[in-house]
């Protein structure tokens, strides 16, 4: 934390070194990732409800697609074991009452339906508003925005 602090950045109470970690990459490299990039494996505690992989010390089975300074896609594994999703959720809560908002919330009624067996499977999240501003070159979000009743009136 005292790292991240020296580089200016203001760090959330309660926040673990995986989200550390997140935020000086956020601050020192993603504006740099200029073509097409595949982050891979993030620490444990970075995706919550991902799964991690098998004897990887501490490794999630998780990407994230980077073009042009964008994270465009964030997939995972999802973890279907009962016991260690409760693990994490309750790791999570010790992090929300530490001050760290952005935690996820401990979730009784997706403990119990994995305890019901939840087969394998996978989350994949592509922002298409994201993929626009690549495709056609914007530099905000708000120029893909559809509607024009969320968009500043043009002059």
């Amino acid at each position: 934390m005292e790292e991240a602090r020296k580089m200016g950045l203001e760090i959330e109470k309660g926040a673990d070194k995986a989200n550390i970690s997140d935020e000086i990459f956020k601050h020192k490299c993603r504006h740099k990732l200029r073509q097409p990039t595949f982050l891979i494996h993030h620490p444990e505690g970075f995706q919550p409800l991902a799964k991690p992989l098998p004897n990887s010390n501490g490794k999630l089975a998780n990407f994230q697609l980077y073009i042009a300074g964008w994270e465009i896609v964030n997939a995972f594994s999802e973890l279907n074991d009962p016991v260690e999703q409760l693990k994490v959720f309750r790791k999570q809560e010790e992090m929300f009452k530490e001050g760290f908002e952005e935690a996820q919330r401990l979730d009784t009624d997706f403990i119990e339906a994995l305890e019901h067996g939840m087969p394998p499977a996978a989350g994949f999240g592509m922002g298409i508003d994201r993929l626009c501003a690549v495709l056609t070159d914007f530099y905000s979000l708000r120029e893909t925005i559809l509607f024009p009743a969320m968009r500043k009136e043009q002059k």
